[in-house]
Parts: structure tokens; C-alpha cells; sequence
């Protein structure tokens, strides 16, 4: 144990002095201190299978490994972020190496916001927000739901129909027969999108 304390500690130093960036310092940390798999909690880990007559000098050990890393890591963090902070001030604040900053063109529809809205205030109810295909097949649109052949939905001056299986949906109700094959119950799901009908407004 007392070993792998030490290869620990060597494969760090190698790593931090290594290190030319924040980034890779916070890398680093993640590897050594992070909760999920980091070495040194591991390593703390272990401590449970060491025999009792060893236990108060590994968990020393242990001890100092992980304040003297952290102490490491932190200075340097701090000297890395000095020297990034000296390298902006000499090319000025801009910092060249970020991405560019796409323009902002148009606005949202009204519909466009509302719309989203909506679905922000059913996810957080637990709901599933599927917007589905909108070229849906006749068993899907119509006969799944019960539509019968002489239906008047499935007029072609009121659907519009690719061919003889194929059209663009008139409702949204298809997303439901969908999620209801691929979902066992209790089923929350809302189906938001286009549909595609031939109506006339009436005022």
C-alpha cells in the first residue's frame, strides 16, 4: 500500500508539471480528487482492507498525500491563471482564441415562444415532449384511431396524401400511437408540432 502511495504521488507530480493550462490542472483534479473514480479517493478506498496494526500509518500517509496533491494542484492552478491573466493584459481584453460570436438574425415567432413555453412547463410536470414525424403513414394517422375508410378526415380535399400510404399528418394524435407501442403505462406525453390541413377559415 505504502507503495502505491508513492507510485501515486510520483505519476502526479509528472502529471502536474506537465500541465500548461487551467484546463489541464482541472483535468487533473478530476482524475486524482474526483468523487466518481478519482485515484485518491480510491485510494482511501483500500484503507478498509488494510490489516489493523497498519492502519494508523497508511491512513497518515494517505493523509499527507492528499493535502500536499491539493496543495500542488491549487499553487499550480494560481500560476497558470497569473499567467493567463498576464497574457490577456498584453494582447488587451480580447481574447483571440475564443470562437467568434455569431450575429443574432430575426426574432422568434410569438407562436415559436408560447410553444416553448409550454413544453418547459410539461417537463417539469415529468412529461415527455415528442414532436413525431410529420410525413405519417395511413395506419398511424387514421386507422390506428379508429378512423373508418369512409371517414370524411380522409378526404383528399382535406388531407394531403403523397401516395397511397403515405401523408402529411392532420393531427398530432399519431405521436401518442407511437409512444404508447414503444412505452409501458403510466404514460405522460405531450405532442406538440405542425399538422397539415386544408381548412377554411371561417370568421
Amino acid at each position: 500500500m505504502i507503495e502505491k502511495i508513492r507510485q501515486t504521488e510520483s505519476e502526479f507530480r509528472s502529471a502536474i508539471a506537465e500541465a500548461s493550462t487551467v484546463s489541464q490542472v482541472e483535468e487533473i483534479r478530476t482524475r486524482w480528487f474526483g468523487r466518481k473514480g478519482g485515484i485518491v479517493p480510491a485510494l482511501f478506498g483500500e484503507l478498509k482492507k488494510v490489516p489493523p496494526e497498519q492502519k494508523k500509518e497508511i491512513g497518515e500517509a494517505l493523509n499527507r498525500l492528499r493535502d500536499e496533491l491539493e496543495t500542488e494542484l491549487d499553487a499550480r492552478l494560481t500560476q497558470l491563471r497569473a499567467e493567463e491573466n498576464v497574457r490577456k493584459e498584453r494582447f488587451g481584453a480580447i481574447d483571440v482564441t475564443l470562437p467568434a460570436r455569431l450575429p443574432q438574425i430575426g426574432h422568434l415567432h410569438p407562436t415559436t415562444i408560447v410553444r416553448r413555453q409550454i413544453e418547459t412547463i410539461f417537463r417539469e410536470m415529468g412529461y415527455s415532449v415528442e414532436p413525431g414525424p410529420e410525413i405519417e403513414t395511413d395506419w398511424y394517422n387514421f386507422g390506428a384511431l379508429n378512423f373508418t375508410p369512409e371517414h370524411p378526415a380522409r378526404d383528399t380535399q382535406d388531407t394531403f396524401y403523397l401516395s397511397n400510404e403515405l401523408l402529411l399528418r392532420t393531427h398530432t394524435s399519431n405521436v401518442q400511437i407511437r409512444f404508447m407501442e414503444a412505452h409501458e403505462p403510466p404514460i405522460k406525453v405531450l405532442a406538440p408540432g405542425r399538422v397539415f390541413r386544408r381548412d377554411e377559415i371561417t370568421l
